[in-house]
């Protein structure tokens, strides 16, 4: 009897635990989601154009909802120059997302700003980020990120988008920086929900830099949150998850 009703436990386990997998599949190429998918990914990977079109431009729409459930652990802050992060640990509601990542801070005329909050395991060397503070300068700002970054997710979690407005820099008004030699193909794209109902982007893009007669060849995997905003799908790109 104890062996039968343990094997039904292990059943209604699996069922949940399927369950709260996210089926996601296959977009046709003309579709609107994967067309502002790949047009996002071009002006955020290879600079050469301006974002603003495919990010929303309303204040509501900037950020999905708080996704943690439970606490959240944050390391000590690392910063070099102008930029900082503090990388957290914590249990999201939604599979499609790691339970490590960090949020980027970006110092501009002067003053702290979040720029993005970036979901991932391993954190991604392209983006330059500091692996701990060098100087006794940058060590003197990690006080104020550790306060600015607890005020940030304090009022995502309550819900405040316009307190997290003021803390945020918007990265997305920045001057294009072309990388030249580098280029995009081969990007797949599956759809689907996340737990609280917006639909996610789960991609992969592959990038080519040349550089005379020699080139390298990196496949990035990651996932985009999309909201539709006047009859138009645009990306969340204040939050990304990065597979790479």
């Amino acid at each position: 009897m104890q062996r039968v009703l343990l094997t039904l436990l292990v059943m209604v386990i699996l069922t949940i635990t399927n369950l709260m997998v996210p089926l996601c599949a296959q977009v046709e190429e003309n579709d609107a989601k994967a067309q502002v998918t790949r047009n996002f990914l071009r002006a955020y990977l290879l600079k050469n154009e301006s974002i603003t079109p495919y990010v929303p431009g309303k204040s509501e729409n900037q950020f999905a909802p708080y996704p943690f459930t439970g606490a959240v652990q944050y390391s000590t802050p690392k910063v070099h120059g102008n930029q900082g992060v503090i990388e957290f640990k914590g249990t999201v509601n939604d599979t499609n997302f790691p339970q490590k990542g960090g949020i980027l801070f970006y110092r501009h005329d002067g003053k702290w700003h979040v720029r993005q909050v970036l979901f991932y395991n391993n954190i991604p060397m392209v983006f330059g980020l500091p692996s701990r503070s060098v100087t006794a300068s940058d060590r003197q700002q990690e006080p104020t990120l550790a306060t600015m970054g607890a005020a940030f997710m304090s009022a995502w979690k309550r819900g405040e988008t316009r307190e997290m407005l003021t803390r945020w820099f918007d990265w997305t008004k920045m001057p294009n920086d072309p990388i030249k030699g580098l280029t995009m193909s081969h990007v797949a794209i599956t759809t689907c929900n996340t737990t609280w109902g917006d639909p996610y982007v789960d991609y992969s893009v592959r990038l080519t830099y040349r550089w005379g007669i020699l080139s390298y060849t990196m496949t990035m995997h990651g996932g985009l949150i999309l909201v539709q905003e006047d009859g138009q799908w645009k990306v969340r790109g204040n939050e990304l998850v990065l597979n790479w």
